[in-house]
């Protein structure tokens, strides 16, 4: 089968998410922690077969406490491998650089605020820091981000949901 991906945002307004109450909240048996790896083959195939609309609540890089949602599913869920869904995220301690790109800027924002600070006093350092960030900005802004979202000829899809503070599962 092969697979469209699309922008739903873009194809179906900026406000597209399924009408009404997810059928099924997918939480997070396991420990708390750092969302730091999405497996999204995984998970699209999970939605594919079910024929749901599933939304992936927290980002990479977010942290999920025990017993917080990690998936709005909407449609009939009674074919949903809830098991493959949880084992396409991987939770772990601290974040880490491995899918996370804003954790790298995190660092260097803390390492040039440290450099200024009046115990350390090193402005070369702050620099530095700032010049890789104003490079990786840069190179950043030519590529092409991947949408949101995205579905296949069924419609069966799948998207990432921010909360509208920007991190956190809400």
């Amino acid at each position: 089968m092969k697979l469209r991906l699309t922008r739903l945002a873009e194809r179906l307004g900026t406000s597209y998410w399924p009408e009404g109450s997810p059928s099924l909240l997918v939480t997070n048996p396991g420990t708390s922690g750092v969302l730091v790896a999405v497996d999204e083959e995984q998970l699209f195939s999970c939605a594919r077969r079910a024929d749901v609309t599933l939304v992936l609540v927290p980002l990479v890089g977010d942290f999920v406490p025990h017993g917080g949602t990690l998936f709005e599913v909407w449609g009939e869920a009674s074919e949903l491998d809830v098991e493959a869904l949880l084992d396409s995220l991987a939770i772990g301690p601290e974040r880490t650089l491995q899918q996370d790109t804003a954790f790298g800027f995190r660092q260097l924002v803390d390492i040039a605020e440290r450099a200024l600070s009046p115990g350390i006093n090193d402005p070369t350092t702050a620099v530095q820091a700032i010049d890789a960030m104003h490079d990786l900005l840069r190179r950043m802004v030519g590529r092409r981000f991947p949408s949101p979202a995205r579905e296949d000829e069924r419609e069966a899809a799948m998207a990432h949901r921010a909360n509208p503070q920007g991190h956190g599962p809400h």
